[in-house]
């Protein structure tokens, strides 16, 4: 289907229905580098790293988003791999890269738009409108941020991203979305 909340629709569908298979992956990857311009993209990027079983080639994919010109694509991709936990050991490299690189400052243009969001969130109308449409149960979809705070600089991310590698390399992986 051409219309990008059909597809958005059809992976959250093909994550829940088969979430160890092969081509639940793909599919989120495909349509991310099919929709360069979709605001979507992020939380497809999370939704990636909240993916059930081994996730080596999600692991892949999130490293490469990691040198990413925006930077909520990199602290979304940051965020996902600390959510993978110790099977996200090889980019361990990349991620301290980021933490020594990257400016401890926050994302203004972020920042106004998140200020955009808080004044549109107190909207009753927005509020009905966005709940009609969101699953709350949905495991990889709602509540897309997932306790990431997004006002926090991409150092911060990369930096507790490691410390969840690194803590995860120790204990055991963490279970599958219940269905």
């Amino acid at each position: 289907n051409e219309d990008e909340h059909v597809q958005l629709s059809a992976l959250r569908a093909l994550a829940r229905l088969t979430p160890d298979s092969t081509d639940v992956l793909a599919s989120h990857w495909t349509w991310f580098c099919e929709h360069p311009g979709s605001r979507n993209r992020i939380g497809v990027i999370l939704a990636i790293g909240r993916l059930a079983g081994d996730r080596p080639d999600a692991v892949a994919i999130l490293t490469a988003l990691l040198p990413d010109r925006d930077p909520e694509i990199c602290k979304a991709a940051a965020w996902s791999l600390g959510k993978i936990g110790g099977a996200a050991s090889e980019a361990l490299p990349k991620l301290r890269e980021l933490v020594k690189d990257s400016p401890d400052v926050l994302n203004s243009n972020y920042d106004r738009q998140s200020l955009q969001r808080s004044l549109l969130a107190d909207n009753p109308r927005i509020q009905f409108e966005r709940d009609r449409w969101i699953d709350r149960e949905d495991p990889l979809f709602s509540g897309a941020n997932d306790g990431l705070d997004w006002s926090r600089s991409l150092a911060e991310i990369a930096r507790e991203a490691v410390a969840a590698i690194e803590a995860g390399s120790q204990e055991s992986p963490p279970p599958a979305f219940p269905n």
